[in-house]
């Protein structure tokens, strides 16, 4: 398992990427997450299927899916209607 060494939340963040039939899936990021042993920054999202056994909503690195990190200037409509969808 992947430990965080530092975590700073964010506003207006997203993580976009195209799905199977070229549809647009985009991830509003809670925050900023350093890996522990890389060093590396990565997004962290929240998704309802990823609940502890309490049923409580965790944060988890976006799907392993090519896709790159815009702030939410930078979406197209087509973006920010799929982000509002979740």
């Amino acid at each position: 398992m992947t430990k965080i060494k530092s975590f700073t939340p964010c506003n207006g963040w997203y993580y976009t990427a195209k799905g199977s039939r070229d549809e647009d899936i985009v991830f509003k990021l809670a925050g900023w997450a350093v890996l522990e042993e890389t060093g590396a920054v990565v997004g962290m999202v929240s998704v309802s299927d990823a609940a502890t056994d309490d049923n409580v909503a965790r944060l988890v690195t976006p799907p392993p899916i090519k896709g790159r990190y815009l702030p939410e200037e930078l979406l197209t409509e087509q973006q920010k209607a799929a982000a509002k969808r979740g």
